[in-house]
């Protein structure tokens, strides 16, 4: 038995179930980026109903990545509202939530982007350890 088996008992023993062997496809509805490139890499885009985190060196594109991917999402939402009200009058409309470890969040740079900044939760976060136990707690 290897090492990653010795971990992943010990996760199972721990959690229960958690650990499955192959992978299967799963069609989930998806948020397109704006970009052809990017939406055939990702097979369309981002899940929705998703926490997705971008990472990688400053000025990287991180947060233009995620304002562009915003925007998109905030379009999208508004349509699966806009359809949703004509069946259920008390459809909710769905709302980012921009979780801000970094501090980088630009609402001139956002606007330019098409991102609807009355529209969005933008939360502040300077600790990764607070970031995590938001995520993994609440």
């Amino acid at each position: 038995m290897g090492q990653l088996d010795v971990i992943l008992n010990g996760l199972t023993k721990k959690y229960g179930d958690i650990v499955e062997t192959g992978v299967e496809k799963n069609d989930y509805d998806r948020i397109p980026f704006s970009s052809p490139r990017l939406n055939y890499m990702t097979f369309g885009g981002l899940p929705m109903g998703h926490i997705h985190e971008f990472s990688g060196p400053e000025g990287s594109g991180k947060t233009t990545t995620a304002f562009d991917i915003i925007k998109n999402a905030q379009i999208k939402f508004a349509q699966d509202y806009k359809e949703a009200k004509k069946t259920n009058k008390d459809a909710i409309e769905r709302v980012v939530v921009f979780v801000d470890v970094e501090g980088t969040f630009d609402y001139t740079w956002a606007k330019k982007f098409g991102v609807d900044t009355t529209k969005i939760k933008r939360l502040k976060i300077n600790l990764l350890k607070i970031y995590f136990n938001i995520l993994l707690i609440e």
